[in-house]
C-alpha cells in the first residue's frame, strides 16, 4: 500500500523541476536550443538488462541481488531473498563509490567498484567486479533522472522509452507531444483562474446583498427604537407639564417657610447675642478663671470633660485651672457635694491627723515593708511618706500595701506639701473611676484587667507592635506593670524622667480615670514602635524602659483616647471568661 500510495503521489504531483518555472513564465524558452538531452538504445538495455551487484547493508554485510528496471523504466527491481521496488520518481541521483560512514565486515578486494543510488527515502551501497558497467549504469541512471524531471513525470517517460524501444517516434514527437501536454496544462490553469475570478465576484455580490439586508434592518430596528422614544418623552411631557403647576404652589409654600424660618433664626441669634454679653469678655476672649475654680469644685470628672469639649474657651478655661496642682484635690473630691454642713463636720474630724489612727493599728509586717521601700527608694520626705501610707493602711482595712504606692504617696506630697490633703486626695483615688483600691489590693484584679484591656487595644491599633512583642514571647505584664501600680510616677524616680511629662499625664489621669492609664501605655508604645521593631528581646526591653520620648507623650496622647464604654464591655467579658 506504501508503494501504490507513493507510484500514485508522483503520477498527479506538480512539477517542482526548474522547467516547471520556466512552463509558468514563457513555455517557449523550455525547450534546450543545442544539443538535447536523450536516452539512446544502449543506455535503455544498459538500464532494462538484469545485472548481478553486491548489495551493502549499514553493517557491511554484503548480499548478491539482481538490479534491473522495467520496459517503461517506471520501477528498479532489486531481486534478493527478500525482493524491493523503488520507484523512478523516488530516486534523486546516483555517485560513483562508497558512503565514507560505511562499515565492511572483511576487507574487499581492490577489483571492487562501488556506486551509490539516493532515493527518498533511503540510500542503496552497492558494488560489481565490472568497471565499465558499473560507470554506464551510473551515468544512464542520472540521465533517466534527469529525463523524469524534464518530462514531467513517469506517462511521459513510459511513452518515451515506448518510441525508442519500438522506434516509431522521434525525440521531436516526443517534444511536441509534451509542448502539446504544456498548453493543455496552460488552459487548465487559466480556466481555473477564470472559474476562481468568478467564484469571488459571486461571493462578493452574495455578501454585499447579505451586508445591504442587516444594515436595512439594524436601521429598521433604530428607527423603531426611536419612534419608541418619541413617545415614551412625549408621555413624559405630558406628565411633567401637569406636575410643574404643582410644583408651582410647593415652590410658593416653601418660599413662604423659608421666611418664617428666617425670621425665627434672627430672633434666636439675637437671644444668643444677648445672652452672651453678661458671660463674655471681649479683652481676653476666656471666661474668667476665678468663676471656673469655684464652679470645678461642683463638677465631677465626666462633667469637666464634656465641659472641654463644648468649645475652644471652655476648654482653654479648663487647661488653665488644671495647671494649678492645687485643684487636683478639689478634682478629686468633686463628686461629693462640699456645701453640706455634716460633709465638712465629716471630713474635718476623718481626715484630721491627731484624731484618726487612735482605734486601729497597722501589721507589723506591713509598716516593716512600707518603712524599707520609702527609706531605700526615696531621698527626701521619708517621714511624711511613711506616716501617709500608715494612716491609708489603717482606714482601709480591704487595702493592703504593695510596692509602688509610695511613689504615689511621695509624688503627690511633693505637690501639696500637707499631709492631710495627700490623704484626702489618695482616698478619693481609691474609689470610681479611679479604682486605685483594686489596682492596689490583694490579688491585683484591677491589674489584669488593665493587661487584658491594653492587650485587646493594642492588637486592634498597634498590631505590628503586638505581633513583635509575641513574636519574642514578652507578657505585657512584664512591661506595664510598674507603670500601672505606680500610675506613672515610676518614669520620675526610677527612669529620671521630666517631672512636667508626670504631671501631664496626671492631669490627664485626673479628667480620665481609668481609661487614662490605657491610653497613655498605648501611647507609649506608638512613639517606641519604630525603635524595637526588628530588635531583639534585650534591645526591646531596653528601649521599653530606658528610651521612651517622654517629649512627645502628652502631644501624641488625645489621639489614642479610649471610649470608657468599651472599656467596661471589656470588662465584662473578662469577668465572663473567668480570668
Amino acid at each position: 500500500m506504501d508503494i501504490r500510495r507513493r507510484v500514485k503521489h508522483s503520477l498527479t504531483q506538480v512539477p517542482t523541476s526548474p522547467s516547471s518555472n520556466i512552463l509558468e513564465n514563457d513555455h517557449e524558452t523550455y525547450y534546450p536550443s543545442d544539443e538535447p538531452m536523450s536516452l539512446s538504445k544502449r543506455m535503455l538495455n544498459v538500464l532494462t538488462n538484469p545485472h548481478s551487484f553486491i548489495k551493502y547493508s549499514r553493517s557491511g554485510k554484503r548480499k548478491c541481488c539482481s538490479v534491473y528496471f522495467n520496459e517503461t523504466l517506471q520501477k528498479m527491481s532489486v531481486d534478493k531473498p527478500c525482493s524491493t521496488y523503488i520507484l523512478t520518481t523516488d530516486i534523486q541521483a546516483a555517485e560513483l563509490g562508497f558512503s565514507p560512514s560505511l562499515s565492511f565486515a572483511s576487507p574487499d578486494p581492490n577489483n571492487i567498484f562501488g556506486f551509490r543510488i539516493f532515493t527518498t527515502m533511503k540510500v542503496y551501497e552497492f558494488s560489481t567486479e565490472n568497471r565499465i558497467l558499473r560507470d554506464e549504469f551510473v551515468k544512464s541512471l542520472n540521465t533517466l533522472g534527469k529525463l523524469n524531471k524534464e518530462y514531467m513525470g513517469p506517462m511521459g517517460l513510459k511513452k518515451y522509452c515506448e518510441s525508442i524501444i519500438h522506434s516509431q517516434e522521434g525525440e521531436d514527437s516526443i517534444k511536441a507531444l509534451h509542448k502539446s501536454r504544456y498548453q493543455n496544462q496552460e488552459r487548465l490553469t487559466n480556466n481555473k483562474e477564470l472559474e476562481e475570478i468568478l467564484e469571488v465576484q459571486v461571493i462578493k455580490g452574495v455578501v454585499y446583498n447579505m451586508i445591504n439586508i442587516l444594515e436595512t434592518r439594524e436601521k429598521e430596528i433604530e428607527c423603531n427604537k426611536l419612534r419608541k422614544s418619541i413617545k415614551e418623552s412625549s408621555n413624559e411631557r405630558s406628565i411633567l407639564t401637569n406636575k410643574q403647576d404643582t410644583l408651582r404652589m410647593l415652590i410658593i409654600k416653601k418660599d413662604q417657610e423659608i421666611l418664617s424660618l428666617k425670621q425665627d433664626i434672627n430672633k434666636v441669634e439675637n437671644q444668643i447675642e444677648q445672652l452672651r454679653k453678661p458671660t463674655y469678655t471681649h479683652d481676653s476672649n476666656v471666661y474668667s478663671l476665678k468663676i471656673w475654680t469655684s464652679i470645678l469644685e461642683f463638677l465631677t470628672a465626666k462633667d469637666i470633660v464634656m465641659l472641654r469639649m463644648t468649645t475652644r474657651n471652655f476648654r482653654i478655661a479648663t487647661n488653665r485651672v488644671l495647671l494649678i496642682k492645687s485643684v487636683w484635690r478639689r478634682l478629686c473630691l468633686s463628686s461629693l457635694n462640699p456645701r453640706k454642713i455634716m460633709y465638712r463636720l465629716y471630713t474635718n474630724n476623718f481626715y484630721n491627723a491627731a484624731i484618726r489612727g487612735v482605734m486601729f493599728e497597722v501589721d507589723e509586717e506591713i509598716a516593716e515593708e512600707i518603712h524599707n521601700d520609702v527609706w531605700r527608694g526615696l531621698n527626701d520626705n521619708n517621714k511624711e511618706t511613711e506616716k501617709i501610707l500608715l494612716l491609708l493602711c489603717k482606714y482601709n482595712a480591704s487595702l493592703s500595701y504593695c510596692q509602688g504606692m509610695h511613689f504615689v504617696a511621695h509624688f503627690l506630697y511633693g505637690i501639696y506639701g500637707n499631709i492631710d490633703e495627700v490623704l484626702r486626695v489618695m482616698d478619693a483615688l481609691l474609689r470610681p473611676p479611679f479604682y486605685l483600691s483594686e489596682l492596689w489590693k490583694n490579688g491585683f484584679s484591677r491589674l489584669r484587667l488593665g493587661i487584658f484591656q491594653l492587650d485587646f487595644l493594642m492588637k486592634i491599633r498597634l498590631p505590628y507592635f503586638a505581633k513583635h512583642l509575641k513574636d519574642l514571647d514578652i507578657n505585657l505584664d512584664m512591661v506595664v506593670t510598674p507603670w500601672f501600680l505606680t500610675v506613672f510616677t515610676y518614669f520620675q524616680y526610677e527612669l529620671e524622667l521630666p517631672r512636667k511629662t508626670v504631671l501631664e499625664i496626671w492631669d490627664y489621669f485626673l479628667i480620665q480615670g481609668w481609661p487614662a492609664l490605657i491610653s497613655v501605655c498605648l501611647t507609649i508604645f506608638h512613639l517606641t514602635e519604630h525603635l524595637v521593631l526588628e530588635k531583639s528581646l534585650e534591645q526591646t526591653l531596653m528601649i521599653l524602659k530606658n528610651k521612651i520620648p517622654y517629649n512627645d507623650v502628652c502631644k501624641v496622647l488625645p489621639e489614642f483616647e479610649v471610649d470608657p464604654s468599651l472599656l467596661e464591655d471589656l470588662e465584662i467579658s473578662h469577668v465572663w471568661s473567668g480570668a
